[in-house]
């Protein structure tokens, strides 16, 4: 299972993208995936993608290569790894905005350079998720070693990959002084804002001139702290949510009687519609690195 190339005597850049998601998945790393694949391509460069999907098989399409998340993380990790492995010397990079773990080790078996972007603490961020710790971002981050030896099992995890990439993005400098603090020695930590396509001629519809609208647009998770929004609501605001998450079920019936809309998961295009149309985007994130939307 290839992807092929045509790089005879071409000095274009060959790219591999590994992300955990990617159209028509939704979400911020889907959507910055897919666009600078676009960007490059139109520029003259050629490029792949290793991401992950909902089907029960491994799809080799044009330029992309899914692999089933269902299987165990285990088993997919071992797969992918040994596909990056086997294929990685077709390309010039490995850029990571997922699958960290999978992509630095398969970039170090092929030999070639590893880009890996880090935009936020996925260690944490299990933690919180499973109940294993209940401090917030920064606390966590001063607390040193985690006293969980899953959470500690999974820091070594995160840190060992991040030693082993050649160079480690971040969308802030806020970030970079964490990831910083997790290799505690010489590292190549860059900052790199993430990019906005924003077409022309979004169109705006303001059907409710009377409330002042407010969108939230993102995961509906612990850390994100929706149930802030919801709180601080009163008879004058209404409030868009789009996305969905874990959290949702809760926050559906936190909202109550208030004047709150629940759009789950949108297209791109719809998203940067429902921005245009509202008054206020509102986060009350815990922490953010630097967020697509």
């Amino acid at each position: 299972m290839r992807v092929k190339l045509d790089h005879e005597g071409d000095r274009s850049l060959r790219l591999l993208i590994v992300t955990g998601i990617y159209p028509p998945d939704i979400g911020g790393p889907a959507t910055h995936a897919s666009d600078l694949a676009a960007s490059l391509i139109e520029q003259g460069h050629q490029v792949a993608t290793v991401t992950l999907w909902d089907g029960d098989t491994v799809d080799a399409s044009v330029g992309v290569v899914r692999f089933p998340r269902a299987w165990p993380v285990p088993v997919r990790m071992a797969l992918v790894a040994r596909w990056i492995a086997r294929h990685g010397r077709t390309f010039d990079a490995i850029y990571a905005t997922g699958l960290h773990t999978e992509a630095a080790i398969g970039a170090r078996l092929a030999g070639v350079p590893s880009i890996v972007k880090i935009v936020g603490d996925p260690v944490w961020e299990r933690g919180r998720r499973l109940g294993l710790t209940d401090a917030d971002f920064e606390a966590f981050q001063s607390a040193g070693r985690p006293r969980d030896p899953r959470l500690r099992a999974l820091a070594w995890l995160r840190d060992r990959t991040l030693r082993s990439a050649t160079v480690v993005v971040t969308p802030s400098r806020y970030l970079a002084d964490v990831v910083e603090t997790w290799l505690r020695g010489p590292a190549d930590v860059r900052v790199i804002g993430n990019g906005v396509r924003a077409p022309l001629g979004v169109p705006i519809e303001r059907a409710d001139q009377l409330r002042l609208r407010v969108i939230y647009v993102g995961r509906l998770v612990v850390h994100k702290r929706i149930d802030r929004l919801l709180a601080a609501l009163d008879a004058g605001v209404s409030l868009d949510i789009v996305g969905s998450g874990p959290e949702g079920e809760h926050l559906r019936a936190a909202a109550g009687d208030a004047a709150v809309t629940f759009h789950g998961d949108l297209p791109h295009a719809a998203v940067l519609a429902r921005i245009a149309a509202a008054d206020v985007l509102a986060l009350a994130s815990d922490y953010e690195g630097l967020p697509h939307v």
